[in-house]
């Protein structure tokens, strides 16, 4: 999404925890996606979701359409305090 952003540099400052899956999209399938659908407002359809946090609950699925959404933000940093109200209880 930025300027200098590359598969070699991403894997550099990728999340170091077995939980996290790193995956290169070039093509921004996934933010265009997430913005077609609508998921957590975040974006306009025909738009790109980036630099967001989406939490889904355990029973959660991706087909047509998301189910499970428990929080949605965007930027991470922005919300740093959304993401702790959100996310700690769930750990």
């Amino acid at each position: 999404m930025l300027p200098g952003d590359s598969r070699t540099e991403a894997r550099k400052r990728a999340l170091d925890d077995p939980r996290v899956i790193n995956l290169w999209d070039p093509q921004r399938l996934s933010g265009r996606w997430l913005a077609d659908h609508r998921s957590g407002e975040l974006e306009e359809p025909g738009r790109v979701v980036w630099d967001a946090f989406l939490g889904f609950d355990a029973s959660a699925r991706w087909t047509q359409d998301l189910t499970g959404l428990i929080t949605a933000g965007s930027t991470i940093i922005g919300n740093t305090d959304k993401l702790q109200r959100d996310f700690l209880p769930l750990l």
